[in-house]
């Protein structure tokens, strides 16, 4: 099994308003992600990260433009958001939030969701520990 660590570009002279900043990044990474496709195609992809966006049944941050680039972009590399919608386990177990951090695997029947998980155990993330984003956990099985 090969791995590969992409990071964001610099967003260097890409204005972050109207999310031409999102924009510029979530291409160049799906540029990545279909690259790694095709370089490892019995690789399982997994991607996880500050997607700045979130997928919930309710809207809590980022844009419907930003979103609707966000689904095409991991429908166009058959990756699927296992933390958004229903499985979203910060707007199901701390709403007014939701998960904007997430972890996206490829689709596949090798594998199935299980669970979701978010900490810590608050209502709230805690603004003052180690990040003010509440933490993501998916449980998967393999056979």
């Amino acid at each position: 099994m090969a791995a590969c660590c992409l990071g964001p570009p610099n967003g260097e002279g890409i204005p972050g308003a109207g999310g031409q900043a999102f924009e510029a990044a979530l291409g160049l990474q799906h540029t990545d992600w279909k690259r790694m496709r095709t370089q490892f195609p019995r690789a399982t992809l997994v991607v996880a990260g500050d997607f700045n966006q979130d997928l919930a049944a309710k809207h809590y941050h980022g844009s419907k433009r930003k979103r609707a680039l966000l689904e095409a972009a991991l429908r166009d590399t058959n990756l699927v958001p296992l933390t958004a919608g229903q499985d979203d386990p910060i707007a199901r177990d701390s709403a007014p939030y939701a998960c904007i951090d997430h972890i996206c695997m490829l689709e596949s029947a090798a594998w199935t969701l299980l669970s979701t998980d978010r900490w810590p155990d608050t209502p709230a993330p805690m603004r003052r520990s180690l990040s003010d984003h509440f933490g993501v956990s998916v449980d998967v099985s393999s056979p």
